[in-house]
């Protein structure tokens, strides 16, 4: 059997693996992680790059609510943030039930306005992020 399991930041992952083993309780089945286990972190809600974040998020949409979130998928961040590098799964558009729908299909896409928008929000986070002063 295959289990696929996303940890949450703080988790660590031997010692969950020893906890499955434990209620598997079966000297026959072996627990075995198929990728290397990497102790989760999360990036802080107060950086420079999350405010920035919030700060456009609000001016395109000011009802808007900026959250961290669990994908359900990976990522690079995993490698990242170890290195000190700040990093969200932060989507800038607006998807509406058929968007949302289409994802991952054979016909997944998005509208242009959602593009166009998606786009002006990401410049804005760079202009922000470049422009501001660097955190101590």
């Amino acid at each position: 059997a295959h289990l696929d399991c996303r940890l949450l930041p703080g988790s660590d992952p031997i010692a969950f693996a020893e906890q499955i083993r434990g209620v598997i309780a079966d000297p026959n089945v072996t627990v075995e992680p198929l990728l290397e286990a990497r102790e989760s972190v999360a990036s802080s809600t107060g950086s420079p790059l999350y405010r920035a974040i919030e700060s456009a998020a609000r001016r395109f949409n000011p009802e808007a609510g900026v959250v961290p979130s669990l994908l359900t998928s990976w990522t690079e961040s995993s490698l990242l943030r170890p290195l000190g590098i700040d990093s969200y799964g932060f989507e800038p558009y607006a998807l509406d039930d058929d968007e949302v729908s289409l994802s991952h299909s054979d016909d997944e896409r998005i509208s242009v306005e959602n593009v166009k928008t998606g786009f002006e929000i990401l410049y804005a986070i760079i202009r922000e992020t470049a422009t501001s002063p660097p955190s101590q």
